[in-house]
């Protein structure tokens, strides 16, 4: 049997979902940052469930994701510099 393929292959939809642990200013975060073709989402995880960020340093956490310094190719004990802007 012979397939041919009669036009380009599209790409129509796309998800990714990473899942990490972090420690800033001596506090530990598990967060949850997900990306597709619509936007993206974040969660940081309670103790029990994943919820919305709630403090300024975790919505912090959602920008650094965002510029893809944290990604799926990040391995354990590399550090991060967030820098406010003014």
């Amino acid at each position: 049997m012979e397939i041919k393929l009669l036009e380009d292959v599209k790409l129509v939809y796309w998800m990714e979902t990473i899942q990490a642990k972090v420690e800033i200013d001596g506090d530990e975060i598990q967060f949850r940052y997900s990306e597709n073709s619509k936007g993206s989402e974040f969660w940081v995880f309670d103790g029990h469930n994943w919820v919305e960020p709630s403090s300024e340093y975790e919505w912090n956490l959602q920008e650094v994701c965002s510029c893809l310094e944290i990604n799926k190719d990040s391995k354990s004990g590399e550090l991060f510099e967030y820098i406010e802007e003014d």
